[in-house]
């Protein structure tokens, strides 16, 4: 009896998801250089490994593709080189604009997804649309995530013909984690976005919905890697000049500054798996204003995305189920010293930097604090921060990860360890796993604000389980976080609690013109906190379906509990969100959510709605203007406790694939009854900000980049009645990549 369970948790332990196919198609290596011009016109292509895109994975599953669609490939001594041959019943109807890169979710495109490893678990996606523009970006297994803050160096090209559009790729091999060794193996999926009446995808594999893992059912090939070269050292000096002007809320000048920042990156490829980053006062500020967001009513704090360059380089490599790596919460560095590797099933990472502020998330189970630590001069503490991650596959089905991460100033002091799993028990089923433990050090100014010990140890748990069928998908997933718990790297904003997540789905692909695909389902969670009491319970009944015209249609039933200081409030909301595209240069997207909510400033349960506008309108093919438009009220007794609004306008316009104009007017207004607030003295009636910016920009490349720009910001002054101007700036950033490609 013993054997027979020895056995067959042997067989159950390796067994799970099949990778990639058993018969291997070879890559031809060409000792060539191709011009990248979309033309297709040179004889390389004809000794091309040709490779037919002959299924429609979505929405009907492995289906004939409506249009023929043609990739090539091809090795050579500096990277590989792809062709894609798309056909078009109608050239006409090409959803195609000239734009930045990263920015193809409107646009007809065709890519390719490379793991050069081999282990499925991190794809690198390069796609382009019919007129070259490119978009990048990387998708991990651990997280089941695509990131488009990935860029790489390469080359595109694309040309619109009277029966469909042809398109180029160059991918130096130094764009690529890949192995040492020359005869190398990589799972590659080609894929055509299509958009006819209805978006269409077309790949050269087929799908089967009922594995749960993406990367494993890519198509196996032998690629034949003789690099001219092996590594490469880029070096990216940068300067920032800055104007600034600062006012008071008198409208009275207060401060003139004219600012240069000079910085220094350096980036060494060490080989093709490994590389060493290096930062010397490095420029992170923001060109562009970030998407508007409402947070007026929010209990927690909200995350924005990381788009600084230097921890974006492999940050796929640091992510887990748990937040416990969030850059954006180093604020400004003096340096920086990153070190990423991969080596045949073995991934590990480590950066180090020193930040001149050092800004705390103190979270608990009904809302966060932020605090910047300062010392009794009032000036920021600099604290060090570190991040070392490690993972292994143990085989095709299993990997393992531990994470160390370290923040340290002055007599504050927080380290976060941990491990976590990821096990395809079969093709069908995930099971994923992450423990944290921490210790913290609290200065005395966080210990008397926040009535925290000096020293605290928490520890934080998720297991996430997945499930998957033809039709069926299904998720269950249990998370503990004690309420010592803190993640002062990462984003880890509500503490103290327990929480159980679930949920059922189940898919219909529709055989109709107007509509493509039916999802529908239930999912809800209940929170406690680590001692049992109760915090929050929300169950939801949803609906989607997708059809002709870019449609898009989610319908919710919300059905909501939550205790509010000792006492447990229900109350529900219905939602509808809508995106559609009426015309094939304009898109849309509409959100209405109306129910109850609480107001969270004063504890009322008060009548609740919000609705959002979004439009995008490309008058031709390189001008584009989005207008977005939030509004959130809260209503007690007939009264508006909040009315929030934003207001985001853009304009852009694109002169060419490495060059833009951009002017962009946000607007940030509340409105309130101070009548019902209880605590008056902390809000104004009227509260508004607006921000104006004007940029140029020029990009020869992801590191190769001119900016020349003016912004201002305005307030409101309730004294004046009026807004007054608070800063004007006026700025210039460029660097310039000196490297080998």
């Amino acid at each position: 009896m013993n054997e027979i369970m020895k056995n067959t948790l042997l067989a159950l332990f390796f067994s799970g998801a099949s990778f990639a196919n058993e018969s291997l198609s070879e890559v031809p290596y060409q000792d060539i250089k191709i011009n990248i011009d979309g033309a297709l016109s040179e004889a390389a292509w004809k000794d091309a490994l040709k490779i037919d895109l002959n299924y429609e994975v979505s929405p009907r599953i492995n289906a004939q593709p409506d249009v023929k669609t043609t990739a090539k490939i091809i090795s050579s001594n500096s990277g590989i080189y792809v062709s894609f041959e798309s056909e078009y019943q109608n050239t006409d109807k090409i959803k195609v604009f000239l734009k930045e890169r990263d920015l193809l979710d409107n646009d007809e495109k065709v890519g390719i997804s490379i793991d050069a490893f081999e282990t499925g678990k991190i794809a690198y996606k390069f796609f382009v649309n019919p007129l070259g523009v490119q978009e990048d970006s990387s998708f991990s297994e651990i997280t089941g995530e695509t990131k488009k803050d990935w860029d790489a160096e390469w080359l595109s090209s694309g040309q619109v013909l009277d029966n469909g559009y042809t398109t180029e790729i160059f991918i130096p091999y130094n764009s690529l984690s890949m192995p040492e060794n020359e005869e190398q193996v990589w799972n590659i999926n080609f894929e055509r976005i299509y958009y006819d009446s209805i978006i269409k995808t077309f790949s050269n594999s087929p799908v089967k919905r009922e594995i749960s893992c993406d990367i494993c059912q890519y198509s196996s090939y032998r690629v034949t890697v003789k690099k001219e070269s092996d590594g490469y050292l880029k070096i990216i000096p940068s300067l920032v000049a800055k104007k600034s002007t600062l006012r008071d809320a008198g409208d009275n000048i207060i401060d003139e500054t004219d600012d240069y920042e000079p910085s220094l990156d350096l980036k060494w490829r060490i080989n093709s798996s490994h590389t060493l980053n290096t930062t010397i006062n490095p420029d992170y500020s923001q060109v562009e204003y970030d998407d508007a967001l409402l947070e007026a009513n929010a209990k927690f704090a909200l995350n924005r995305p990381e788009k600084r360059t230097f921890f974006l380089e492999n940050n796929e490599y640091f992510l887990t189920s748990i937040d416990a790596v969030n850059t954006r919460s180093i604020v400004a560095p003096d340096y920086g010293l990153k070190f990423t590797g991969q080596h045949k099933s073995h991934t590990y990472g480590a950066f180090v930097g020193e930040d001149s502020e050092t800004n705390l998330l103190i979270p608990g189970n009904t809302g966060d604090e932020e605090v910047r630590l300062v010392d009794e001069n009032q000036e920021n503490i600099k604290s060090t921060a570190a991040v070392a991650r490690y993972r292994t596959d143990l085989n095709n089905n299993l990997s393992v990860g531990t994470i160390l991460t370290s923040r340290s100033g002055g007599d504050y002091s927080n380290v976060v360890t941990g491990v976590d799993t990821n096990w395809y028990i079969s093709d069908s089923l995930l099971l994923k796993s992450q423990y944290l433990h921490s210790e913290t050090k609290n200065p005395f100014s966080v210990q008397s604000e926040f009535n925290k010990d000096r020293k605290e140890q928490g520890k934080a748990y998720k297991v996430i389980l997945d499930y998957y069928t033809e039709d069926w998908e299904s998720f269950i997933d249990y998370s503990y976080f004690s309420a010592d718990f803190r993640a002062d790297l990462g984003f880890v904003p509500m503490v103290d609690y327990k929480e159980v997540n679930s949920g059922l789905f189940r898919n219909w692909v529709l055989e109709n013109q107007h509509i493509s695909s039916f999802k529908a389902g239930i999912d809800g969670y209940v929170t406690h906190t680590t001692q049992g009491d109760f915090l929050e319970k929300n169950i939801n009944y949803s609906a989607e379906l997708s059809g002709s015209n870019n449609l898009e249609v989610t319908a919710l039933y919300q059905d909501q509990s939550e205790n509010f200081d000792g006492e447990v409030l229900h109350f529900e909301k219905q939602s509808i969100n809508v995106d559609i595209a009426p015309l094939s240069n304009i898109f849309t997207s509409f959100e209405y959510i109306q129910g109850q909510a609480i107001d969270y400033v004063n504890g009322y349960l008060s009548d609740y709605d919000l609705k959002s506008l979004k439009l995008s309108w490309y008058p031709s093919k390189n001008i584009e203007i989005t207008s977005t438009y939030i509004n959130e009220n809260l209503v007690y007794e007939g009264s508006n406790t909040l009315d929030a609004k934003v207001y985001d306008i853009r304009l852009n316009y694109q002169f060419n694939r490495e060059s833009y104009l951009r002017l962009t007017w946000q607007n940030y207004r509340n409105i309130r009854d101070l009548a019902l607030y209880l605590d008056k003295d902390h809000f104004q009636e009227k509260e508004s900000n607006s921000g104006l910016q004007i940029v140029y920009a020029y990009k020869t490349s992801i590191d190769t980049v001119f900016y020349v720009g003016y912004s201002e910001l305005h307030s409101y002054n309730p004294n004046l009645d009026k807004d007054v101007q608070l800063n004007k700036n006026l700025f210039v950033k460029f660097s310039y990549a000196f490297d080998e490609f």
